[in-house]
């Protein structure tokens, strides 16, 4: 047990004000979903896939106690310097930060009571291996439980990405922009057939959304999450020689239209999944 003084943080100290943006606004509509499903026991063994910088991650820790053991991976080195610090500085003792890939965990078959991941399975390069290994390491009777966003995720951006290749006469990029739609955003039927080929039982899901308004074109564009999370695979859309000309229509459409409807609103519905692992314990072969 923590003593009084090791449970003080200063807010005075640059250390702990330094860590205190641990929910980016992205993540946090998926992880309050998430975090309303996960059970509050103690004595849990569990995995976060795709832990960025900590969130959900360090709640969950944090919530279940000295008891129980978190884990979390991640092949983003930086984010996990960032969140080994703020283990560090917080003080949380029960978690761990592993830098690797979820389609090969470092884990022994049967090894977690719990397995969670706040839209980051759907990020991964081979998500049917990913459900694999989550079924290998999970033990039986063990609880799958993860968020993605939707296909219809932002389809007002990607309406005007259509109309601007139209009115340019690249008709030829539309396809991948529904390709990168489908590998970004699978259905959720996708997700139910993942799961269920790799060992899984569906139990539940909740559907919600939230909205990402702007009062003009630029600004979106502009917005340091859209610039990091979104804009490099939207430029792969296209070859090199035309990102720039294709962006500057799409910014001059986006502008005409928050004009017209007084800002720009991008919605993102999205789904919790809760999948329980009820076959027998699993062998490696």
């Amino acid at each position: 047990m923590k003593s009084l003084s090791d449970r003080f943080l200063n807010p005075d100290d640059p250390d702990v004000t330094g860590i205190l943006d641990d929910a980016p606004l992205w993540s946090v509509p998926f992880g309050l979903l998430l975090l309303d499903r996960i059970p509050m026991k103690q004595n849990l063994r569990v995995l976060d896939i795709g832990c960025g910088t900590g969130f959900p991650m360090l709640e969950v820790a944090q919530r279940l106690g000295p008891g129980s053991s978190i884990w979390g991976i991640d092949p983003w080195k930086a984010a996990l310097d960032r969140l080994s610090r703020k283990i560090k500085i917080m003080g949380i003792e029960n978690a761990k930060v592993i830098h690797g890939k979820a389609e090969e965990l470092p884990f022994e078959d049967n090894t977690f009571d719990l397995i969670i991941s706040n839209n980051g399975i759907n990020n991964v390069a081979d998500p049917l291996h990913v459900m694999q290994e989550c079924r290998r390491t999970a033990k039986p009777g063990a609880e799958l439980i993860f968020t993605v966003n939707l296909p219809e995720t932002m389809t007002e951006f990607y309406d005007v990405y259509e109309k601007v290749l139209l009115m340019t006469g690249l008709h030829a990029y539309i396809p991948a922009i529904h390709h990168h739609i489908r590998q970004k955003r699978r259905p959720v039927e996708d997700w139910k057939a993942m799961a269920s080929e790799a060992g899984f039982m569906l139990k539940d899901i909740r559907f919600d959304t939230f909205t990402y308004r702007f009062a003009s074109g630029t600004a979106l564009l502009d917005y340091a999450f859209i610039r990091l999370a979104f804009m490099p695979s939207w430029l792969e859309i296209l070859d090199e020689p035309m990102q720039a000309m294709v962006f500057q229509l799409i910014e001059n459409e986006l502008n005409r239209l928050a004009a017209e409807r007084k800002e720009i609103s991008l919605n993102i519905p999205f789904a919790c999944f809760l999948f329980e692992n009820r076959q027998s314990p699993h062998k490696r072969e």
